[in-house]
């Protein structure tokens, strides 16, 4: 029998590679991106300073369907997130150098938690 992949999973996979064709290097064109998905258009913006990531969506009261936030760091590392001073519930899918999804984690409004990649990872993608 062969394992059907989680959707979820391969909805941030498919992001991601439409983003990681688009981004090159350290240059970006636009601190926002528009990719289709399966006919969904996502608006994805990047963070890809310290004090973007620092910030991320913190302090917004709401996020539109299908927006999020394409964390870009200078190195692979263990990423961790958290939520305080955000009001939205997010996944955040934290993604290899190769644009493979490492794991996806669930996270809770206003809380410390810490949410990890498990392996090293070169970006994290946020979303509703």
């Amino acid at each position: 029998m062969r394992a059907v992949p989680n959707p979820r999973n391969y909805f941030f996979l498919v992001t991601f590679c439409a983003l990681f064709c688009c981004i090159s290097g350290t240059a970006y064109a636009a601190s926002e991106l528009t990719v289709i998905v399966k006919a969904e258009i996502i608006q994805i913006e990047i963070a890809a300073t310290k004090a973007e990531r620092e910030r991320g969506l913190m302090f917004r009261k709401h996020l539109k369907k299908n927006h999020g936030m394409l964390f870009v760091f200078p190195e692979s590392d263990y990423i961790s997130m958290w939520m305080a001073n955000t009001y939205v519930p997010l996944s955040v899918a934290f993604i290899d150098n190769d644009g493979v999804v490492i794991n996806v984690e669930n996270m809770a409004p206003l809380t410390t938690d810490l949410h990890s990649a498990r392996t090293p990872a070169k970006y994290a993608l946020e979303m509703q």
